[in-house]
């Protein structure tokens, strides 16, 4: 009930004019979102920063109160979780902020590539700051547009291994996945079902084509078993 109490507090700073005490949390996230939607903007990524630094305060502070009480009362307190909601709802309450927080997290990678920002964002923790590359402070600067542009053609260059190497692709695609796949139930199933249905898609064009020697013969084998849009949709169900 405390951190409901705070949050209402929270919304109602950020609506007016009232002076944010420095005992509040998240002061510095209020103020920038406050003064961002005077100007009749949407504000989107600053809202979500501020849901994501109010979510840490609230996994920050239930630590520190099970390290005051210490572990047996602590122990004692999940045994009464358990009897009261059971063992399955009792770990899903507990977990609680900590899942929070990580949604929220999620939530702000999928946002920051629909803008086309950086994924990670810029650091505001010490925790992001170990996290945060010079390459990503380049990017940052550079703009997507340009980074994807010098992608392309260190990739055209070198090849895709040494981009990936460079700047890290591998990673930003696992980044991505993991934010959609815990926003999405049942989107990894579904992704690892596509990528086996592609593989035999790929099997029988090749399969069709043994002696194939150039891409063009390969078009040539998949034009022929997939002559429709339709039958490769129904070859990758």
């Amino acid at each position: 009930m405390a951190f409901n109490r705070l949050y209402k507090q929270i919304e109602t700073l950020i609506r007016t004019d009232d002076e944010v005490a420095d005992s509040i949390p998240c002061k510095s996230d209020i103020l920038s979102l406050r003064e961002c939607r005077k100007g009749g903007k949407t504000c989107d990524d600053l809202g979500l920063e501020l849901l994501r630094c109010m979510a840490q305060y609230k996994v920050d502070t239930t630590e520190k109160i099970r390290q005051a009480i210490g572990v047996a009362k602590y122990n004692e307190y999940v045994k009464a979780m358990v009897v009261k909601h059971g063992k399955e709802k009792a770990e899903e309450i507990i977990a609680e902020p900590s899942e929070q927080l990580k949604d929220i997290e999620a939530y702000q990678v999928l946002h920051r590539v629909a803008n086309n920002t950086h994924p990670k964002g810029a650091p505001k923790t010490a925790e992001g700051m170990k996290e945060w590359t010079y390459a990503d402070q380049v990017r940052l600067e550079m703009g997507e547009q340009e980074w994807w542009d010098a992608v392309k053609i260190v990739g055209c260059e070198f090849g895709v291994e040494k981009a990936d190497a460079l700047f890290g692709l591998a990673k930003e695609k696992e980044l991505i996945e993991s934010a959609q796949d815990r926003l999405v139930p049942g989107l990894k199933e579904k992704r690892a079902q596509g990528l086996e249905a592609y593989k035999k898609v790929e099997a029988s064009v090749k399969e069709a084509a043994p002696g194939a020697k150039s891409p063009a013969d390969y078009a040539a084998a998949f034009k022929d078993l997939y002559p429709t849009k339709e039958d490769l949709e129904s070859a990758l169900k």
